[in-house]
């Protein structure tokens, strides 16, 4: 942990978390924020069709002229009774897609047409919307972010840990002298303090977790990789992918897409854009709600653009016509289940941060108290006006000289 913990990040940051208790930092959100209600609906829907399909049932299920068809099939020219069942369904989700997509696709010629460049043109712009707030709450600044979240979460717990890890008050409450005495028991107790974050309250913060980490890898998903595989062919007007070469790209956009399930709740975006834009003076109410509220405002629009694009393109049921597999489902992803070992992590740093300051404290006092007792003198002065790192020696002298 940087020197960077040893200050508060922002002025935000400093009143929404060290100076506002639990209560007081909910009603100053409540002033900031906007009217405007996240869908509490998923994403995605849950597709019926992720099922595997039972192949037999489905040939019982067809007309009696088509089972015919597939029997003279069978019988004359040696196909699989439930290879041509599949080919069937295939055609049947072929349909349910143009339904709500257009003419993106052609499963006879296995191509795409540029519609599906014009519905991910849309999405990478709704996506790039959180491209800066994702971005500062991520990497290096991940662990601060968790603790800020943790602060709008779990406030009841964290403003207990933002006490517990204050030497000066350990030392008083407890009568303990001994530094080392007080760095055991101001850490015993930020272990206590972490071990009730448990059920809900480790749920809660593990999907933000999550939810954050498959929105940051949406955000540096390359969109221009699947504009450069479209080619105009001889004697066409529009370009056209064949599904052979785009399958790997469109293949991991539907697996994100599929892990995207549960949106951003407001509190989440509120973080988000607070720990972002942490130059902000908190004290200026009316700046920060114009931008909280302009934040909000378009992040739920650009929230349903992706919900719109994932009901209008099915992508999970195009795969299954690119893949040839009725039963093709997105692989499950994993992220953010590292979220704990950070925010426990970043307790214990900022504790041993904290340390050092109030052992350098404690052992300057002491020197200060041995020279008064050598000297027999009741104080001794401080040279202002050098610099703090001479200031004491400085004192020292001219105590020396008096």
């Amino acid at each position: 942990m940087n020197s960077d913990i040893e200050n508060e990040k922002s002025e935000v940051f400093e009143k929404l978390v060290r100076e506002l208790n639990p209560i007081e930092r909910k009603e100053f959100l409540e002033k900031l924020t906007s009217d405007k209600v996240v869908d509490p609906e998923p994403m995605i829907k849950a597709e019926t069709e992720n099922e595997e399909f039972d192949l037999e049932k489905e040939y019982y299920s067809l007309s009696l002229l088509t089972r015919l068809i597939i029997f003279f099939k069978t019988l004359f020219m040696g196909e699989d009774k439930f290879q041509l069942t599949e080919a069937i369904v295939l055609k049947r989700i072929e349909r349910e897609i143009k339904k709500t997509a257009g003419n993106v696709l052609s499963y006879d010629k296995g191509i795409f047409t540029e519609e599906l460049l014009e519905e991910t043109g849309k999405l990478n712009d709704a996506v790039l919307f959180f491209r800066k707030v994702l971005s500062d709450a991520g990497g290096a600044a991940r662990d601060e972010f968790l603790n800020f979240l943790g602060s709008l979460q779990i406030p009841i717990i964290h403003h207990q840990l933002m006490k517990d890890t204050d030497f000066d008050e350990t030392e008083k409450r407890t009568r303990l002298t001994n530094p080392a005495d007080v760095k055991r028991e101001v850490l015993m107790n930020v272990d206590l303090n972490l071990d009730k974050i448990t059920g809900d309250l480790r749920k809660i913060m593990y999907m933000h977790s999550k939810t954050i980490y498959i929105m940051g890898e949406l955000v540096k998903y390359d969109f221009s990789e699947i504009e450069s595989l479209f080619n105009k062919n001889s004697g066409q007007d529009k370009r056209t992918c064949y599904f052979g070469d785009i399958r790997n790209r469109l293949e991991r956009l539907t697996e994100l897409l599929a892990a995207f399930r549960v949106s951003p709740d407001k509190q989440l975006l509120e973080a988000l854009f607070l720990f972002s834009n942490s130059s902000l003076r908190v004290d200026d109410e009316v700046k920060m709600s114009i931008g909280l509220k302009k934040f909000i405002d378009s992040a739920i629009t650009n929230l349903g653009a992706i919900k719109n694009f994932n009901n209008k393109m099915q992508l999970t049921n195009i795969m299954k016509l690119v893949t040839g597999n009725i039963d093709y489902k997105p692989k499950s992803l994993s992220g953010g289940e590292d979220w704990f070992n950070l925010y426990s992590k970043y307790w214990h740093n900022l504790a041993d941060t904290k340390f050092r300051k109030y052992s350098a404290k404690k052992r300057k006092q002491k020197i200060f108290n041995d020279m008064q007792m050598y000297f027999k003198k009741d104080d001794m002065p401080l040279l202002e006006f050098y610099r703090f790192t001479y200031k004491f020696s400085c004192g020292f002298l001219s105590l020396f000289l008096r």
